[in-house]
């Protein structure tokens, strides 16, 4: 019954593909029927439990409700629920769907799609945040040998000549430091209500969801007030904030950094922050290479995008296709277009995955 399942990325909801779900059922895109859920702490999804679901699950030694790999678990059960396969009504059931994720989303994509790879036709993955900068290592030694120099005006001339993202990476180098800080018994509260209090402050404020689709898009003045009020619906969902805190926190924990008394070095710092990408990005791999299992990836990407750079997306396809067998991941640029293709251009997106469908069929 479902021809494709799709996964949102962060601070959005379900409410980010309704454009895209309405043209895809129409005749003229294949009449595509398609599924959209709030994963665990976003959306309209309650809040209210997941704090004692997430001890369970971590007493259990299972992943969190906010991990990707929950994610990817809650989307196996979906497309895989005899409801949606038509296995209750006498019709023959969908064998493959499409899996779509967003931003995000797509590292939970790319985690049910390998759980599952028998069950999936193509991978459709939308400004993914999966990191594969383009000279990262050479960024990060040019910046260490610019610290290690002896004369202050050599440090910081090499510093700030030598990589774009300094002030990144300097931030960077002290997570471990201020991880063990928040995560500890006796700081974690601390930093939970530091956290609700923050997003209270902001996200209450006046055209804040605007201001933040705006700054998310090519084009702010196509941002409606229909728009502004579809996103901001989930914080009036009780304990919003508190979730949201929990889902902040969960994601500093599992970030693990090298054991150190002292704050790790640059290159450490941010090579530990890509270790989980660099696990996805040899997931994609073995997804992408024919002699397994050859499942179609294609990553559509807003070439104006600010949160996610079109860069990142052209080095992880660079990556992939020189990994595996064949050119079995497409890298579309949709020019004109920021973080949000299938907002900002829906008709193009729906038209591409129709393409894909067809293609498939």
């Amino acid at each position: 019954r479902v021809d494709a399942v799709m996964l949102h990325g962060f601070g959005a909801s379900s409410f980010s593909f309704a454009k895209l779900q309405k043209l895809l059922a129409r005749p003229r895109f294949g009449a595509v029927r398609s599924l959209a859920f709030d994963r665990p702490g976003f959306g309209l999804t309650p809040r209210t439990q997941l704090p004692d679901l997430n001890e369970l699950l971590r007493r259990n030694g299972q992943p969190s409700e906010y991990s990707d790999k929950f994610g990817a678990t809650v989307a196996r059960a979906l497309f895989s629920n005899d409801h949606w396969n038509g296995a209750d009504d006498g019709k023959p059931p969908v064998r493959k769907r499409v899996l779509v994720g967003h931003s995000m989303g797509a590292r939970g994509a790319i985690l049910a799609a390998n759980a599952d790879p028998e069950q999936i036709a193509a991978l459709v993955l939308i400004a993914p945040a999966v990191f594969a900068a383009p000279d990262f290592e050479l960024d990060v030694k040019r910046m260490e040998n610019a610290l290690n120099a002896p004369r202050l005006v050599r440090i910081l001339h090499r510093a700030f000549s030598a990589s774009r993202g300094v002030v990144v990476f300097v931030l960077i180098a002290w997570l471990s430091f201020i991880r063990r800080i928040l995560l500890s018994a006796l700081f974690r509260p601390a930093a939970r209500g530091a956290i609700v209090w923050l997003l209270r402050l902001t996200v209450y404020s006046r055209n804040f969801w605007m201001r933040g689709l705006q700054a998310s898009v090519h084009d702010a003045a196509a941002v409606t007030a229909h728009d502004a009020r579809g996103y901001g619906k989930p914080d009036r969902v009780r304990g919003w904030e508190s979730s949201l805190a929990d889902f902040a926190l969960d994601k500093l924990a599992s970030l693990k950094p090298k054991a150190s008394p002292t704050p790790p070095s640059i290159h450490d710092a941010a090579a530990s922050i890509a270790d989980s990408d660099a696990d996805l990005q040899r997931i994609l791999s073995r997804l992408c290479d024919s002699s397994s299992h050859g499942v179609p990836v294609l990553i559509i990407h807003g070439e104006n995008d600010r949160i996610v750079p079109f860069s990142n997306s052209r080095c992880l396809a660079k990556r992939i296709n020189s990994s595996a067998s064949h050119n079995a991941l497409s890298l579309i640029g949709v020019p004109s277009c920021g973080h949000m293709p299938h907002e900002e251009r829906p008709e193009l997106i729906a038209s591409l995955l129709h393409n894909l469908l067809t293609s498939l069929n």
